[in-house]
């Protein structure tokens, strides 16, 4: 079990989703923050006054695609890969020690809930 804080980085290229799963998270207690692209994204793991406690990302996204933002990360933030095609992305999960898991999008509110509960200390 990881001890981490409650905070959570969602990188989507789809504003749809991404409100979605912002109203979803802040039901489960989660205090989340969003980008848009692996570049926006790359940019709030960076910064050191933010306490990243757990990144879900899509694949395909514009400026910087997730495959290209992971391999930048240098930060032990474990990260949930989230992508309409993870079964092509499963070889992540072996090829960098922190994507934990490729998930399919979509996932059911419960599935997703105790995945992302995975992460946190109760």
């Amino acid at each position: 079990m990881y001890q981490l804080m409650k905070k959570i980085l969602l990188i989507d290229d789809n504003q749809e989703l991404v409100d979605t799963l912002l109203k979803q998270l802040s039901i489960m207690g989660y205090d989340t923050l969003f980008a848009y692209n692996g570049e926006e994204g790359l940019a709030i793991i960076n910064d050191e006054e933010i306490n990243i406690g757990l990144i879900i990302s899509d694949i395909d996204m514009p400026v910087m695609n997730g495959v290209d933002m992971i391999s930048k990360i240098t930060s032990k933030i474990p990260i949930i890969v989230y992508s309409g095609l993870a079964d092509e992305f499963m070889y992540l999960e072996r090829e960098f020690e922190y994507v934990k898991k490729v998930l399919n999008k979509p996932q059911s509110y419960i599935f997703f809930k105790n995945e992302i509960s995975k992460y946190f200390q109760k």
